[in-house]
C-alpha cells in the first residue's frame, strides 16, 4: 500500500483525485479489519488531505507513531517513521516510558521492529526510566526474533543496564518455567554467544557473572550452554563460586561440544581495559590500551552507564585520563543516566589535573548540559568539600585551580573553549547564582572575570547580584580599568574599561537585548550602589544617557508642548466662558438672543487652533499610555505617576470635546492644570540636572505620609474634642470642618483671637494647649527633623541617587522599546504581597511577529551600546588627546565621557600604580644595600686570602 501510494502520487499532478480515493478507502478497510476503526486512524489521513507528514502536525505525529507501533499498523509506522519532523528513536515519558523499539518488543509486533529497524532506529536506544536497552527487553521477555532483528542491526552484546548486567546476565538471572521456554533460553544465548564481542564472564556491579547468575537461580541448562562457551566457574560471591553451586545440584562443569557456539579462550578487551582502571593497575591498563588504540568499541564501551574517561576522571585518575585521550578515547561521551561527561564528573570533584588535561582535548565541549541543564562551571561553582577531605588535603581536588585553569585558557585562547558563562540549569540558575550561595568569594570571581551577568533571573527570580558582596565586585570592577605603560600625563596614555560583566546573554538570542538590567538590580541594593559611582559603571551610564537622550528630549519637548498648550486653552476657555455668560445675561435682559454671539465667539481661529492641536498632542500622549500598558499591565497599574497620567489625559479629553456646565468646566481645567504640571514636575525629575530634587521631595514626601499615617489619630482626635467643645462656633461647625481647622492650626496657622478659648471652662484650655504641645511643638518638629535628615542624606549621596534615577529610566526605556525579552518589567510593583497579580501582556505575542521584530530591533538597537557601538565589550579611551578622544578601534560612534569620571579613573589607577612603585623602590634600595654589604666583604676577604 505505501509503494502503490508513493506511485500515485507521482503519476498525479494534483493528488486527492478517484484513485487516491480508492487508495484511502483500501487503507481504512485494511485498518479496520487489524482491529482499529477509521475514526482512530490519525486526523489528518483523509482522502481530500495533503501528504501524511504536514509541517504542523509534527507534534501530534509524534504521539501517533507510538500509538500505531502498539495497533501493529503497518503501513502507518512506515509512514509516520518517514516523516522529517519525527523522531523516530523519541523517548516517550510518563505512563509510556519506553521508545517505539521498545513497545514494539513489548508486544510482540515483530514486522513493525523489523520496519523501525529499517527506518533506521536505534537498536540500542535508552530507556532512562528502566535503565535498559531494547536487547535488555528482548532476552528478558525470551524473545529470539526481536533479539535475533536487533542484533542484525547492530545491537550491542556489551551494554550494561542499570545493574551492569549484560544482555547474557538477564537471560542467566531466572530459569524457564517450562520446556518450551527453555528452549527459547537456549536459542537466545547461543545468538549471544554467537557475537564475535560477547564477553561470556563479564560482571556486573556485584561481581557476579553471569555463569553465577544461571547456578544461583537454578537455570541448568543456561549453566551448560556457557560452561560449553568457556565462562569460567570460578567467579565467587558471597564465598561460594558457581561451579560450587552448580555441583551441589549435580551439574557437571565439563563443556558439552555440541553446545559451543564461540572459540573465545578469554575475555573482552574492554572489560579488562575496565578492570585494571577500577584496581589502578597503571602497567596492564597500558597495555590494553596499546593492543586496542583507536579502537573506539573498546575505548568507549559503557560499563554500568560509565565509559573508562568517565570513570577515571570521577575518580581523579588523571594518568589513567591521559592515556585513554592519547588513545582517542572521546570526552563528549555523555553518560546515559545523568547526561554528565567526563568533564562534568572531573569538575564535580574539582580535579584540576584532570579539567587541565580533558580541556586541552581537542575539542573541549566544556559548553555541553547536562540533563539538568548544568554545565562544567555550574559543578565547579556548586563543588562542595567535608572539612575534613582528603583530596583537598592531598592536593587532588581544588576547584579554584579549576577556574583558573578555564580563565587562563579563555584570556589566552578566546575561541577555544566556549565557555557560556551565564548558562542557565532547569530552575534557571546561572553558576555565579550558585557561588553567591555558597558565599565562594573564590568562584565569584572567577565566573565575574569570565563574564558573568550579575542580573540574570532564576525562576524564583533571585539574581546573584542580592547576595553578592560588595568587596568582591569592587575588586573586579578595579580591575576592569587597566592602562598602558605610558606615564599618566603621556599623550598616548589610554584607559581600557571591561564591560563584559554587563554584556546579556546571547545564546539562543538573535534580536537586540536589554543591556543595563543588571545594574538596576545593583541599584536596588543599597549595599552596593555605591558601585555605580565606579569608573567603570559610570562611564556606561554615561555612554548609554548620550544614546537615549534624544528621546528623553523629544518626549519632554512634546509633553511640555502639550502643557503650554492646554494652559493656554484653559485660560482662554475660561475666559471665553466667562465673557459667554456675561454677554448672554446682557443679551438676556435686553431681547433675550445671545446665541448668535455665543457661535460667534466659539468660532475665534486663535482658540480653535489651541483647541485641535492641543488635541493632536493629546491623541499622541494617549498612544504612548496605551503601548506601555499593553506592554506592561501590572506596571503600569501599579505605579502612581501613571494614574496622574491617566486621570490628567481622561480629564483633558472631557475638557475638549464634552458639553458641561461651566461650573464643571472650572472644575475640570483647575485639576487638568494641577495634574499636567505635576506631570511636567515629574518629567523634569528624569534629567540628571534634576533627578536630585525630585528625589528629595518624593523621599520627604513618602516619609510624611507614612509617619502621619501613625500621628495622624492624634489629629483626628484634638479635631473631634474641639468640635464637641466648641459646638456652635463658626470655626466648627461640623466634624469635617473641624478637621480641616485642626489641620491648618497644626501647621501654627492658630489664629488664636479668633478662638472662643476665654468664653469655654478651662477644660477647652487644657485641650488647646496640649493640641499646641503635642502637636505644633513635637510632632511638626519631629517631621522637620525627619525632612532635614533626609536631605542632608540625599545630598551627601546626590551623585548616586544621580545614577539611580539614570539606570531606572534607561532600563525602563529599554525593555519597553526590546518588548521586554527579560522580563524585566515584572519587577515591579516592588511589593512581594502584589506579585501574584498576573502580568497579562496583551501584546507581548504581538511583538513576536516579523513586521514588530524588525520594528522592535531597529527602535531598540538605537539605544543599545554591544548591539553596534561596542561589539567587544570594551572600550579604549585617550585622555590626554583633545575631547577626551574614544578609540575607534573599540567604539563606533562619536562619544565624549565626562570628564570627572576621567579623573575617576586616572585616580584608581594611580592607587593601583602605587604598590608596584614601592615595591619597585623597596628593590631598588635593597639592591643598593647588597652593593654596599659586597662593598665591604670583598676587601675583608681579599685581606683575609
Amino acid at each position: 500500500l505505501a509503494r502503490e501510494r508513493e506511485a500515485l502520487w507521482a503519476r498525479s499532478p494534483t493528488p486527492g483525485g478517484a484513485a487516491e480515493s480508492r487508495l484511502w478507502n483500501r487503507l481504512r478497510a485494511d485498518t479496520a479489519q487489524s482491529g482499529v476503526m477509521s475514526a482512530e486512524l490519525p486526523l489528518h489521513i483523509t482522502p481530500e488531505s495533503t501528504p501524511l507528514c504536514m509541517a504542523d502536525s509534527g507534534a501530534s505525529d509524534q504521539a501517533r507513531l507510538l500509538a500505531v507501533v502498539r495497533a501493529g499498523q503497518l503501513q502507518l509506522v512506515t509512514q509516520l517513521a518517514s516523516c522529517h519532523d519525527v523522531d523516530i528513536n523519541h523517548f516517550y515519558d510518563y505512563p509510556d516510558n519506553c521508545s517505539c523499539v521498545q513497545a514494539a518488543i513489548d508486544g510482540g509486533r515483530h514486522d513493525v521492529l523489523a520496519e523501525l529497524l529499517r527506518c533506521r532506529a536505534d537498536p540500542n536506544v535508552w530507556n532512562p526510566v528502566l535503565k535498559t536497552t531494547p536487547l535488555h527487553l528482548a532476552v528478558q521477555k525470551r524473545d529470539p526474533r526481536s533479539a535475533g532483528l536487533l542484533l542484525d542491526h547492530g545491537a550491542d552484546v556489551g551494554t550494561k543496564n542499570g545493574k551492569g548486567r549484560t544482555p547474557l546476565h538477564v537471560l542467566a538471572e531466572r530459569a524457564a518455567a517450562d520446556a518450551a521456554e527453555e528452549e527459547r533460553c537456549v536459542a537466545l544465548g547461543s545468538a549471544l554467544l554467537a557475537r564475535p564481542t560477547i564477553d561470556v564472564d563479564a560482571a556486573d556491579r556485584a561481581g557476579c557473572s553471569a555463569l553465577y547468575l544461571a547456578a544461583a537461580s537454578g537455570a541448568d541448562r543456561v549453566a551448560r550452554l556457557l560452561l560449553s562457551n568457556n565462562a569460567d566457574p570460578s567467579c565467587t560471591v558471597d564465598g561460594r563460586s558457581a561451579g560450587e553451586l552448580l555441583q551441589a545440584r549435580g551439574v557437571s562443569l565439563e563443556p558439552e561440544p555440541e553446545l559451543a557456539v564461540t572459540s573465545l579462550t578469554g575475555r573482552s578487551a574492554q572489560n579488562v581495559l575496565f578492570e585494571s582502571l577500577q584496581q589502578r593497575d597503571l602497567t596492564r591498563f597500558t597495555a590494553v590500551l596499546r593492543d586496542n588504540s583507536r579502537n573506539r568499541r573498546v575505548l568507549d564501551a559503557f560499563h554500568g552507564n560509565t565509559t573508562c574517561l568517565q570513570y577515571a576522571s570521577e575518580h581523579g585518575l588523571h594518568e589513567f585520563v591521559a592515556l585513554l585521550l592519547r588513545h582517542g578515547a572521546d570526552v563528549s561521551l555523555a553518560n546515559p543516566t545523568n547526561g554528565w561527561t567526563a568533564l562534568h564528573f572531573a569538575s564535580a570533584r574539582g580535579y584540576h589535573r584532570v579539567l587541565e588535561k580533558l580541556i586541552h582535548h581537542e575539542p573541549p565541549p566544556v559548553d555541553v548540559p547536562d540533563d539538568g541543564g548544568e554545565t562544567v562551571l555550574h559543578k565547579l561553582a556548586r563543588a562542595e568539600y567535608d572539612p575534613g577531605d582528603k583530596e583537598m588535603e592531598e592536593g587532588r581536588a581544588d576547584r579554584g585551580r579549576c577556574l583558573e585553569l578555564l580563565t587562563k585558557m579563555q584570556a589566552e585562547h578566546p575561541g577555544r573553549l566556549q565557555l557560556d558563562v551565564n548558562g542557565q540549569d532547569h530552575l534557571g540558575s546561572t553558576p555565579l547564582h550558585y557561588a553567591v550561595a555558597r558565599g565562594d568569594a573564590v568562584a565569584i570571581e572567577a565566573l565575574l572575570r569570565l563574564g558573568a551577568n550579575i542580573g540574570v533571573k532564576n525562576r524564583f527570580g533571585e539574581t546573584p547580584v542580592r547576595g553578592l558582596p560588595a568587596d568582591a565586585l569592587q575588586k573586579y570592577l578595579d580591575e576592569c580599568v587597566t592602562c598602558n605603560e605610558r606615564p599618566v600625563t603621556d599623550a598616548q596614555f589610554q584607559i581600557d574599561l571591561c564591560y563584559s560583566f554587563l554584556a546579556p546573554r546571547r545564546r539562543g538570542f538573535v534580536d537586540p537585548l536589554p543591556e543595563t538590567e543588571s545594574l538596576w538590580y545593583l541599584a536596588q541594593s543599597k549595599r552596593h550602589r555605591h558601585l555605580l559611582k565606579h569608573p567603570v559603571i559610570s562611564s556606561f551610564l554615561d555612554l548609554k544617557w548620550q544614546v537615549v537622550r534624544g528621546s528623553v528630549w523629544a518626549n519632554l519637548a512634546l509633553y511640555s508642548l502639550f502643557v503650554i498648550l492646554m494652559t493656554t486653552f484653559v485660560f482662554l476657555n475660561v475666559s471665553r466662558e466667562s465673557s459667554s455668560r456675561q454677554r448672554r445675561q446682557a443679551t438676556t435682559a435686553e431681547n433675550g438672543t445671545g446665541s448668535q454671539q455665543t457661535e460667534t465667539s466659539s468660532s475665534d481661529p486663535g482658540f480653535q487652533f489651541v483647541l485641535i492641536t492641543t488635541a493632536l498632542i493629546l491623541a499622541l500622549l494617549m498612544l504612548r499610555e496605551m503601548f506601555q500598558f499593553f506592554v506592561a499591565p501590572r506596571r503600569y497599574i501599579f505605579s502612581f505617576e501613571n494614574y496622574v497620567e491617566a486621570s490628567m489625559l481622561v480629564l483633558s479629553a472631557l475638557l475638549l470635546f464634552s458639553d458641561v456646565s461651566e461650573e464643571q468646566t472650572r472644575r475640570y481645567s483647575a485639576l487638568v492644570i494641577l495634574l499636567s504640571w505635576t506631570e511636567f514636575f515629574m518629567l523634569m525629575g528624569r534629567l540628571p540636572l534634576f533627578s536630585i530634587y525630585v528625589t528629595m521631595f518624593t523621599t520627604v514626601l513618602f516619609r510624611f505620609v507614612r509617619f502621619l499615617a501613625w500621628y495622624f489619630v492624634l489629629i483626628v482626635a484634638f479635631s473631634l474634642s474641639m468640635f464637641v467643645l466648641f459646638q456652635g462656633d463658626e470655626a466648627f461647625p461640623n466634624p469635617s470642618s473641624a478637621l480641616i481647622k485642626t489641620l491648618v492650626m497644626t501647621i501654627g496657622e492658630m489664629d488664636y483671637g479668633s478662638l472662643p478659648i476665654s468664653q469655654h471652662t478651662p477644660v477647652a484650655q487644657l485641650v488647646f494647649v496640649a493640641f499646641l504641645f503635642l502637636i505644633t511643638v513635637v510632632l511638626m518638629n519631629l517631621l522637620n527633623g525627619l525632612a532635614v535628615a533626609d536631605t542632608g542624606e540625599i545630598q551627601d549621596q546626590a551623585q548616586i541617587y544621580g545614577y539611580v534615577g539614570r539606570v531606572e529610566l534607561i532600563s525602563y526605556i529599554e525593555s519597553m522599546l526590546l518588548g521586554d525579552p527579560f522580563n524585566f518589567l515584572s519587577n515591579y510593583p516592588p511589593f512581594k504581597w502584589l506579585r501574584w497579580v498576573p502580568d497579562c501582556a496583551p501584546c507581548s505575542w504581538l511583538t513576536r511577529l516579523s513586521p514588530f521584530t524588525q520594528l522592535r530591533a531597529w527602535l531598540g538597537g538605537r539605544t543599545l551600546l554591544f548591539f553596534n557601538t561596542l561589539p567587544n565589550k570594551n572600550l579604549t579611551v585617550l585622555p590626554n588627546q583633545r575631547n577626551w578622544q574614544l578609540d575607534p578601534n573599540t567604539c563606533n560612534a562619536r562619544f565624549s565621557l565626562d570628564k570627572q569620571i576621567i579623573e575617576d579613573a586616572k585616580t584608581l589607577l594611580l592607587s593601583k600604580r602605587q604598590p608596584e612603585d614601592d615595591v619597585s623602590e623597596r628593590l631598588q634600595q635593597l639592591e643598593k644595600k647588597l652593593d654596599m654589604l659586597l662593598s665591604r666583604i670583598l676587601p675583608a676577604e681579599s685581606e683575609v686570602q
